[in-house]
């Protein structure tokens, strides 16, 4: 297998997830603008996972739960029920949907805009920052007392979603949010996910 990422990426929870499995794999850093990755992957974005046998996954939530599924030994996919089931899901589409799209004015403003000054922008990116901590209080009301999201235990939810967590720390501080600092700490101290950041040549 083959993933193509870029570093801090929201590819960077499939590489942890990768390493915590300890299958083998390789790394490509993807080149969004060339037409060879454009082959890949249409949508010109990461991640992309190339199976042995030629076919390409796309979206994280989908190649985390082809990865769990497809290396079920830790259980990392799969819950006790289908009640906690459906919530490790919810827990992937609030990472990929709700939080994942709340920072993308923070990463590209003018995107969402069609003024161009300055403080347009600004404004822009404000309401981003705004959205973002109004999600991580949610985060924090129910990591309360948790060491991870689902199950009490690690699951792919968990690992899809620090990453974005660590974008968090970098674009509005997570001083207001302890529960949520103390659970990304967890995250970034497990030996699978500093391989993995180490790779990227992430700190």
């Amino acid at each position: 297998m083959k993933l193509f990422y870029l570093p801090g990426a929201c590819s960077l929870g499939i590489h942890a997830l990768l390493e915590t499995l300890g299958v083998p794999f390789s790394l490509e850093k993807a080149d969004l603008g060339s037409q060879a990755f454009a082959k890949v992957n249409p949508a010109k974005a990461v991640p992309a996972l190339v199976l042995d046998s030629g076919q390409v996954l796309t979206q994280g939530p989908a190649i985390m739960q082809y990865l769990a599924d497809r290396f079920p030994e830790q259980q990392l996919g799969k819950a006790a029920s289908l009640e906690v089931q459906a919530g490790l899901q919810a827990w992937l589409a609030f990472a990929s949907s709700d939080f994942h799209g709340a920072f993308k004015p923070l990463f590209g403003a003018q995107r969402f805009t069609l003024q161009t000054d300055d403080p347009s922008l600004a404004a822009v990116q404000e309401a981003a920052k705004a959205k973002v901590e109004q999600l991580l209080v949610q985060l924090e009301t129910v990591l309360a007392g948790k060491d991870f999201l689902a199950e009490g235990r690690l699951t792919i939810a968990d690992l899809y979603l620090f990453p974005m967590l660590r974008w968090a720390k970098a674009k509005v501080g997570l001083e207001q949010v302890p529960a949520v600092a103390a659970y990304l700490a967890r995250m970034l101290a497990l030996p699978a996910v500093q391989r993995a950041m180490a790779s990227e040549g992430l700190q």
